[in-house]
């Protein structure tokens, strides 16, 4: 009897009561998914690699030194592997914890199980909570495969436990807030990477702009340049880290222990703000997507609610009717959804246009970086529009009708790729005009306009290589799995971990060639521009072909796995 009643107090007074039933059935789901493996096994990899290339570019800086020399130098690359470590954790762990959570709420709103968990004792803080530290367990684990190798990397010495615990603290307390902010996106959004890409604009816009931006007006005189450090230091987790980071690597301190501990603190109390609102949201979503009662369907019907609206003329197909169907979808469904990006971008050109003012700068730099922000939206909604287009018609249940019209594979996948193309190109068009306001408003010292154009036509050619590869890889994903969520993100890892890989294997080459060539008595220019034509070269045959070959691989397995 009093041990019945001790297991008792201890279940009532345990911290994963307040997860309840919810945290013991995702782990049991996920355990028995084949993602799980799979992330851990790219995790490693991805970690090998990054391991192995600063490696390897440490013993290239030390050059043909003796083994007294190498020796000594083991202290810098043990300090150089564990910040890279830590940095890679740090973002890994955002992105995990963003791209697990994405799907939290909405998955059991699209099931249909939201309804019956609400009728079950469980309740809305055991859901949201149960969904939050079952996900991040999974994110925890893979991030813990890094441990022995900052343990073993730190045998080298000059590395102190501070840094490590401070980075450990700092990289959990910002996975959490990762997480909860997936969390909560996920209940008013319909697709898991809309969650994700939200959770990155967040880090791009809060965590980098307002930074910037406050580093300059402070940087110019308009504000305490004290205050301001201080203020980054115990709000902004990047900065706080590149400061932890710089004391560790100088060998002096840096930031103190207060300063990462009230990050965290903060941190920690955000992500726990989130939740409780989630966990009023949930109800009040369930409430909304309740079915509607006859009653009240009678009585929409005879008020005209539920009469259908008179549209248009019907508009005739031209061309492919797949990429005519893609069309019709624009990338915004109405203009009023259209508004917060629109006024999002807005306030980005706002801050920018005022950073060049407050500290005298060229206004080409800024109109370069605002063309920049506008690229890369551009790209990934390329990506994401072309990882969705196949998966999507396979969760509405319309992908076997489409493969019963006589259309090929080629048509259907070629289809797709132009309709994905122009549903971008509102994105696209501002492109030309930014990039004119950047060769006209920037510094203009030493260029002629042949460089200008060069430089162009580098912008031009990497844009539509980028184009073709987000393309092929979108598509090629979306025939081979089966969910939208999945797609899109192995599609951006893929472009990503491209980049990474020709970054690594490509540059050593070409920092070899220049060298060859700038000995034989060839110019700096000239050694300059036959680099970047090869970077170029390299590029183009190894993206462009690589989206070519993803578009035929996905028209030959568009028949295959149809549902």
């Amino acid at each position: 009897m009093n041990a019945t009643s001790a297991d008792s107090l201890l279940q009532c007074l345990g911290p994963l009561r307040l997860a309840g039933p919810i945290f013991d059935k995702e782990l049991r789901v996920a355990s028995r998914r084949r993602r799980l493996y799979v992330l851990r096994f790219a995790y490693v990899v991805a970690l090998v690699l990054v391991v192995l290339y600063l490696w390897s570019s440490l013993l290239r800086t030390s050059g043909g030194a003796g083994g007294a020399l190498q020796a000594s130098r083991l202290t810098e690359m043990g300090k150089g592997i564990v910040a890279m470590v830590v940095w890679f954790q740090f973002i890994t762990g955002q992105i995990l914890a963003a791209a697990l959570l994405g799907d939290a709420i909405n998955s059991e709103v699209r099931q249909r199980t939201l309804d019956v968990l609400m009728v079950t004792p469980v309740r809305s803080v055991q859901i949201v909570t149960g969904k939050l530290v079952s996900k991040l367990l999974q994110a925890g684990s893979l991030l813990a495969i890094s441990l022995p190798i900052l343990a073993v990397v730190r045998v080298f010495g000059g590395v102190p436990w501070d840094y490590l615990i401070a980075g450990l603290c700092v990289t959990a307390s910002v996975g959490i807030f990762a997480g909860a902010l997936s969390l909560t996106l996920s209940i008013s959004n319909r697709q898991p990477y809309q969650a994700f890409l939200a959770v990155i604009l967040w880090n791009i816009v809060v965590w980098g702009l307002l930074a910037s931006l406050l580093t300059k007006l402070s940087q110019s005189g308009y504000l305490s340049g004290g205050v301001v450090r201080s203020v980054l230091q115990l709000t902004n987790p990047f900065i706080l880290l590149g400061g932890l980071t710089q004391g560790m690597m100088s060998g002096f301190g840096g930031v103190g222990m207060l300063s990462w501990l009230w990050q965290c603190l903060v941190l920690l109390a955000s992500a726990t703000i989130l939740l409780v609102w989630s966990s009023w949201r949930v109800r009040k979503i369930t409430l909304r997507t309740r079915p509607l009662r006859v009653q009240e369907t009678s009585e929409a019907i005879a008020s005209g609610v539920g009469k259908p609206r008179r549209r248009g003329a019907i508009r005739p197909v031209v061309g492919s009717p797949v990429a005519w169907k893609e069309r019709c979808t624009p990338l915004f469904k109405t203009y009023r959804s259209a508004l917060p990006y629109v006024g999002l971008l807005l306030v980005i050109l706002g801050i920018s246009i005022t950073l060049s003012i407050v500290s005298s700068e060229s206004l080409g730099v800024f109109f370069f970086f605002f063309a920049g922000l506008v690229q890369l939206l551009f790209l990934v909604d390329v990506g994401v529009a072309a990882a969705g287009a196949v998966s999507r018609e396979r969760e509405a249940r319309t992908w076997p009708i489409l493969l019963a019209t006589p259309l090929e594979g080629r048509e259907i996948i070629w289809g797709k790729a132009i309709g994905a193309f122009r549903r971008n190109l509102p994105l696209l068009a501002p492109l030309p005009v930014l990039y004119l306001f950047t060769f006209i408003w920037g510094p203009a010292e030493g260029r002629s306009p042949w460089a200008s154009a060069f430089a162009a036509c580098v912008l031009l050619g990497t844009l539509a290589i980028s184009t073709v590869f987000l393309l092929g890889a979108g598509l090629y994903f979306s025939v081979r799995l089966k969910t939208t969520t999945a797609a899109v993100v192995t599609t951006l890892i893929a472009y990503v971990g491209s980049k990474f890989v020709l970054y690594g294997f490509v540059s050593p080459v070409i920092a070899l060639t220049a060298g060859l060539l700038h000995a034989i008595g060839v110019p700096e220019g000239g050694v300059m521009s036959a680099a970047i034509v090869a970077t170029g070269g390299v590029s183009a045959v190894v993206y462009v072909g690589g989206g070519l070959l993803f578009l035929y691989l996905a028209a030959r397995r568009v028949r295959r796995d149809i549902f």
